[in-house]
């Protein structure tokens, strides 16, 4: 019995001294810790702090200050980016003329995207603005067949350093028209498909060539501009802009201006040419006696299919919202060539302007880089080069290539072409 009250005792005074030990090491470590040097409460809060505006200056750049309305319009604020940058690239906007008295012209960028082009339009949207607009602000319009969903929408207007707006296009205006020789156009489309013209098949730019040639500067939401720039998905802007075009536009009295102009296929213009030969005779009175015809024909006075893309096109809404091009389209319109021919509207554009406008009306944007498949338009000169620190080479350039119509208008307009360079990609 006594063997077993000692033996307990032992055992007692062994688990206190474990204790004993267990919390003086304790004690050891905290001194230890203490003598090291530990985190004080005031070093801990200036982590705190570093941590918090390092994490301001990556977000708030992104962060807007405006408030969208229906139908997604811009109705108040700016950008914040045009005053604080838009984190590692930009820097504040310091041009004196863009200040807020800069009497800028009634001008719009506009686009008409369907929504399988977005991935594409993101692109070239980004270098309008980066080359353009985040300079002076102009508005966008979007016009599509469908409605975009959110997540679209949201990128979109994040691009945006100007108002941005969105429309639909009127169904009659865009669907496949109800009077429309279907066997004709058929039949026409193996035709082009055997002479290899681009989209052959394609109703979708059978949509867009009726579209930009008959009813786009009717939409509701382009009634309050004058001028508008044209921005096709897929563009690539090559060079920095730094004047504002619009203005140059109204300045100086021009009503289409373009950057690049080619010959195209007779399978799909000829029958254009024929029509609007036949228009001429019947309506004599509405030629502009200083017409720039003389660009659609060659030396022998014969057709020769010369077209200004209007990919990249700049233009005052007072060439079409007149009598002269509403009874010009509502002609074109009611032949059904849009369809059946797949008539561009890059050559009814060129026809009318031609034809119609004063020569002094038209404008060759020379200075600018401008890039869409199998196009690329490049400034010639090292210095503009530089300066407008274009992402493209001069020998790139297609302007002075056989197959460009420009070194035509420059003689026409008696203007200093400019000396041809070697053009690799043209072959």
């Amino acid at each position: 019995m006594e063997d077993q009250i000692s033996k307990r005792n032992k055992e007692t005074r062994i688990m206190k001294e474990d204790i004993e030990k267990n919390d003086l090491s304790k004690d050891d470590k905290r001194n230890k810790i203490k003598r090291r040097g530990g985190m004080k409460k005031y070093q801990r809060w200036i982590i705190i702090l570093i941590s918090l505006s390092i994490s301001i200056f990556f977000v708030i750049p992104y962060i807007k200050t405006f408030t969208f309305g229906f139908n997604g319009k811009m109705e108040e604020g700016k950008r914040l980016h045009h005053w604080i940058g838009r984190g590692y690239k930009y820097q504040r906007v310091e041009d004196p003329i863009l200040n807020e008295d800069h009497d800028k012209a009634k001008g719009v960028l506009l686009s008409v995207v369907f929504p399988h082009e977005l991935n594409k339009f993101i692109r070239t949207m980004q270098t309008m603005e980066d080359s353009f607009n985040v300079n002076f602000n102009y508005d966008w319009l979007i016009l599509s067949n469908e409605t975009f969903h959110q997540r679209d929408l949201t990128t979109l207007r994040g691009l945006a350093s100007g108002k941005i707006q969105f429309g639909l296009i009127p169904e009659d205006e865009i669907r496949y028209p109800t009077n429309t020789d279907k066997k004709k156009m058929e039949k026409n489309m193996e035709k082009f498909v055997d002479k290899k013209v681009p989209f052959a098949k394609s109703m979708e730019m059978r949509q867009k060539n009726r579209y930009f040639s008959k009813f786009f500067y009717k939409h509701a939401l382009l009634q309050p501009y004058d001028y508008f720039w044209r921005v096709d998905p897929d563009a690539v802007i090559l060079c920095k802009i730094d004047y504002d075009v619009f203005r140059f536009m109204k300045d100086n009295n021009k009503t289409f201006g373009f950057i690049s102009g080619s010959h195209t296929y007779a399978e799909v213009v000829d029958g254009l040419w024929n029509v609007t030969s036949k228009f001429m005779n019947n309506h004599p009175q509405l030629i502009n006696k200083n017409n720039l015809i003389k660009f659609v024909k060659n030396d022998k006075d014969e057709f020769n299919r010369c077209q200004f893309l209007t990919n990249w096109e700049i233009a005052s809404f007072k060439m079409f919202r007149n009598d002269k091009y509403e009874a010009y389209s509502a002609y074109l319109e009611s032949l059904q060539g849009f369809f059946n021919e797949l008539w561009p509207d890059n050559m009814v554009h060129t026809l009318f302007a031609s034809i119609y406008l004063d020569r002094e009306e038209l404008y060759h944007f020379k200075n600018m880089g401008f890039d869409y498949n199998p196009f690329r338009i490049c400034p010639i000169e090292n210095e503009i080069l530089a300066r407008e620190r274009c992402g493209c080479f001069a020998t790139d350039d297609f302007t002075w290539h056989r197959l460009s119509c420009i070194p035509q208008y420059y003689e026409l307009m008696g203007l200093t072409k400019k000396a041809p360079v070697s053009h690799n990609n043209y072959g």
